[in-house]
C-alpha cells in the first residue's frame, strides 16, 4: 500500500460483516494521501443503503482543488 501515490478515496460502510471497518482503516492508515468515509448506517452496499451520500462523497473527492 505505501507503493500508492495517487489521491483515494475510501467509502466503507461501518456494519459491513463482509469485509469489517478495521480493514477499510488499516487501507487508511496504509495508504498516505487517503480519505476515510465511514458510513455509519451501511453494511456492505454503501452505494446503495446511502445512495446519496455516496454520490456526493465521490463529487466532492473528485471535485476537490
Amino acid at each position: 500500500m505505501s507503493q500508492i501515490k495517487q489521491p483515494t478515496l475510501i467509502l466503507h460502510g461501518v456494519k459491513d460483516q463482509t469485509v469489517p471497518f478495521a480493514v477499510a482503516e488499516a487501507l487508511h492508515k496504509g495508504i498516505k494521501n487517503s480519505k476515510l468515509v465511514p458510513f455509519e448506517n451501511s453494511g456492505h452496499g454503501v452505494f446503495y443503503d446511502e445512495k446519496d451520500k455516496y454520490n456526493q462523497e465521490i463529487l466532492n473527492f473528485v471535485n476537490k482543488k
